[in-house]
């Protein structure tokens, strides 16, 4: 079978699928591939005889890689992507559980069966509690999320009374007030803006979306001496807190798929390492609720976009964390 071409391999297979012979048609279709892995075709036919979910899943990712636009492996992938993340969550392979979650709410945000296993294998009970009151909200009815949040808010209020009592009390929050142009908005600072020291350098964690905005930002905060650490939605932005340490200063787009901005900055708040990090909003729309809700979640500022590049690294200079040499 391995002397013979990608395309006479793929004729073979047809052959197989025709005659029912399943099993033919995939090894024909994985030795195919193999030989000629760019084959949108042959990856799109070898997802619809796959084994198992986790390689039909594979197989559809495949054909995405090489068309972002074939509709049919976008409607393909959804529901055998969940059930990959669920088996691999039963599984207990929480890696893999992880990263098939995660692209399954950031492609469908709605999807509460997403939400509820994706919260089944969370790093913290913080980020749990989160992804089970996101499914509260697109199902208030949930008894599984209701059971969930009870249980992780008591593990929560459990880890928060051991930490006070081995901690000394945090320092009072500040006010802080600053102008900024084109109604761009900062709200009360966690931590009083420390001096920052010439030559240290500085690591900045943007999180957006978009690639292209998120080099943008990179290079504008490079001018005041940041290392660039990116992410394109919360969920990875959690990854790269826990795999890079923590940053000095956070860029937060209020538009990220899955776990929204504000849920996000909550997280952080609630965690001992990152409840100071000044966590900087851009929003597109930025109105009294938007204030409100920014300043509930704990955002060190609000800069509306367009961003203007001075305005970024005002708020830089301002807020952000250096540790001490």
């Amino acid at each position: 079978m391995s002397q013979l071409s990608a395309v006479d391999l793929f004729r073979q297979a047809m052959a197989a699928s025709r005659a029912g012979d399943k099993s033919k048609t995939r090894l024909c279709l994985l030795e195919a591939v193999r030989i000629d892995p760019n084959s949108e075709t042959t990856w799109q036919w070898l997802a619809g005889v796959a084994e198992t979910p986790l390689e039909a899943t594979h197989s559809w990712e495949k054909v995405l890689q090489l068309n972002p636009n074939n509709e049919k492996a976008k409607a393909g992938i959804r529901p055998v992507r969940l059930q990959a993340g669920i088996d691999a969550a039963k599984a207990k392979d929480v890696p893999t559980a992880k990263r098939l979650l995660r692209a399954v709410v950031a492609g469908e945000p709605k999807n509460e069966h997403g939400w509820l296993w994706l919260a089944s294998v969370s790093d913290t009970p913080v980020e749990a509690k989160a992804h089970l009151e996101r499914v509260l909200y697109l199902n208030p009815q949930s008894k599984a999320a209701r059971k969930g949040i009870e249980y992780y808010e008591t593990k929560i209020a459990k880890q928060a009374a051991a930490s006070a009592a081995s901690e000394s009390a945090h320092p009072k929050p500040i006010e802080v007030e600053a102008e900024q142009n084109d109604g761009d908005t900062l709200l009360d600072s966690a931590m009083p803006p420390p001096r920052r020291l010439p030559g240290e350098p500085s690591k900045a964690l943007v999180v957006d979306g978009s690639r292209t905005y998120r080099k943008l930002i990179g290079m504008t905060l490079a001018l005041e001496g940041f290392t660039l650490v990116e992410a394109e939605d919360a969920d990875e932005a959690i990854d790269r807190i826990r795999d890079d340490g923590v940053p000095d200063f956070i860029v937060l787009d209020s538009g990220i798929a899955g776990l929204d901005a504000f849920e996000f900055c909550r997280l952080l708040r609630q965690h001992p390492d990152t409840e100071s990090v000044p966590v900087v909003l851009l929003n597109g729309a930025y109105g009294q609720v938007e204030k409100s809700r920014s300043k509930n979640a704990g955002m060190t500022a609000v800069l509306n976009k367009p961003i203007h590049p001075e305005t970024l690294l005002d708020a830089a200079r301002q807020f952000c964390r250096v540790a001490a040499l």
